[in-house]
């Protein structure tokens, strides 16, 4: 199979996917689930528009991931290699069932070509081990994936009135470890 030039796209396999060369699709299997603050590694192909690998005979353009979580380390762009394909080192810390990756040129005309950005299926990021104690103190909220763990400052309590703090157990990247021993 000769693949068309004309209109090259990229494809975003996650691990546990498979390219599939001429299908509507482009690949096989379902994106596992991954684990919060756990780098794991997605490849980017250059393809025609019926995902067949192109090869040869192209500028190899510059690529970008992009990820739905708002708090890991944006990725450097990278060159296709010399097989128009490259694999990223994604790190995602927030724990959610609705996670994703977009793979796009750097340019949207690369050198008179325009490759087609691609996105992978919504995949999960799970809690990772419980290793920490939040407190969660009046006028603070927890908020996953962030490096501070929590937003907001405490508010003034006054000595003699009852107030609440929160304690959670929480993974490295202060995801709520439900699992874990409510024994503290």
């Amino acid at each position: 199979v000769v693949p068309d030039t004309s209109s090259a796209r990229l494809q975003v396999l996650m691990p546990g996917e498979t390219a599939l060369s001429g299908d509507a699709t482009g690949k096989s299997g379902t994106p596992t689930n991954r684990t919060a603050g756990t780098q794991f590694y997605a490849t980017v192909n250059l393809t025609d528009w019926r995902y067949n690998r192109i090869t040869a005979n192209l500028t190899k353009p510059v690529v970008r991931i992009y990820t739905t979580d708002k708090y890991d380390t944006e990725l450097a762009d990278q060159q296709l290699d010399a097989n128009y394909t490259q694999t990223f080192a994604p790190t995602l810390v927030t724990a959610a069932a609705d996670h994703y990756l977009c793979a796009s040129t750097t340019n949207y005309y690369y050198e008179s070509y325009h490759f087609e950005s691609s996105t992978s299926p919504i995949f999960t990021v799970d809690v990772g081990d419980a290793t920490k104690l939040q407190v969660i103190c009046p006028g603070e909220t927890a908020t996953p994936g962030y490096s501070e763990g929590k937003t907001g400052a405490p508010t003034w309590q006054g000595a003699a009135a009852a107030f609440t703090v929160i304690v959670n157990i929480t993974d490295n990247n202060w995801n709520k470890v439900t699992s874990a021993s409510s024994r503290v």
